[in-house]
């Protein structure tokens, strides 16, 4: 499959998909797609085959109805609350973004019939809805050319292993985004490998993974084989990059239990110098370039970091807002954080 923002499927009967197209499906919306289903005629057995596709593809996520507060439905062109026939549309999300989206009880028919937007108009709203928030209300391109240059020539010949930390939670709710990063990296910077790292059973070797990160979106709390093994790496000269995907409060505040958990310092994190290099290298961060989402929420200091020293060095830099999805180049609405390109 393309890279297309979203990707569109209807029918009237049940449906299988095999073991490679499974595949193939579940790559494109870990790069970035979304997946639109509408049964036809509110066909029940097309209804059933989607959850269960859903099921299939991220067996960790549950489907559920999107309510009058999501993104989709108050943040667009449309708002639901006006609406005098509001659509059933059930969404399966990773806490990033919506991955999946279902009309188990409109008919896309409606949407050839003449007359048909005058009789429901809610059915054409709620799709032009969903393509806004999958673009962030921009102009639509194709996403990896909207937001990711093509895959450059580097011209470095070092390298910059970084360890992803798989824990007990939402570790991993976009596979794809040191990949994605790395193939749009500046060419004079060393190249990026990014390997999971699980906290439960493998000690960190800092000389291995001078740069580790620990992302998620939910509360968290580290087990006491996670905090060990952690603390160690930190102590041994490890450095701690951790990001609040999506710009999740709820795992922002985990993080200071967690960090507690290490026994490193009592201090509170304090803010990165403006003129600090994290900033400055290779060339400076846009601030300014935010997300229309920060803005509608009355955030616009967003891409800041924070840093907890350990032995008087930076050991711990932290991101309350979101790093993930800029770096895999989503714009979808709801990610408090700055757009790709800045967050790159």
């Amino acid at each position: 499959m393309g890279y297309e923002t979203a990707s569109y499927i209807s029918g009237d009967r049940d449906f299988t998909l095999k073991d490679d197209e499974i595949v193939k499906l579940r790559t494109y919306i870990q790069r970035g797609g979304m997946l639109v289903g509408n049964a036809d005629a509110c066909s029940a057995q097309f209804t059933a085959s989607s959850r269960s596709l859903a099921t299939q593809l991220f067996p960790t996520y549950e489907s559920r109805v999107l309510m009058e507060d999501h993104p989709i439905l108050a943040n667009q062109q449309y708002v639901s609350t006006a609406w005098r026939n509001k659509p059933r549309i059930e969404g399966t999300s990773n806490d990033v973004r919506e991955l999946i989206i279902l009309f188990p009880n409109d008919d896309p028919g409606r949407w050839m019939h003449n007359r048909a937007f005058a009789m429901k108009p809610e059915s054409f709203q709620a799709m032009t809805n969903i393509l806004l928030y999958a673009i962030d209300k921009t102009l639509h391109r194709p996403r990896l050319t909207a937001e990711e240059p093509k895959t450059i020539l580097h011209h470095s010949n070092k390298e910059l292993r970084i360890a992803r930390l798989k824990y007990v939670g939402n570790w991993n709710p976009e596979p794809a985004s040191w990949e994605t990063y790395a193939r749009s990296r500046d060419p004079a910077l060393p190249e990026v490998v990014a390997e999971t790292l699980d906290l439960r059973s493998t000690e960190i070797d800092v000389k291995k993974f001078p740069i580790a990160q620990l992302t998620g979106t939910t509360k968290f709390r580290l087990s006491p084989e996670e905090a060990k093994h952690l603390s160690d790496y930190i102590k041994s000269g490890g450095t701690l990059l951790v990001d609040s995907a999506a710009g999740s409060g709820t795992f922002s505040n985990s993080t200071l239990e967690a960090f507690t958990q290490l026994g490193l310092s009592a201090e509170d994190p304090q803010p990165v110098a403006q003129d600090s290099v994290v900033y400055m290298t290779p060339k400076p961060v846009a601030f300014t370039t935010i997300r229309p989402f920060c803005i509608r929420v009355g955030n616009a200091n967003v891409g800041r970091l924070k840093v907890l020293r350990y032995s008087d060095r930076p050991a711990i830099y932290i991101s309350e807002t979101d790093l993930t999805a800029g770096l895999l180049g989503l714009r979808h609405d709801g990610i408090l954080g700055l757009r790709p390109a800045a967050t790159r």
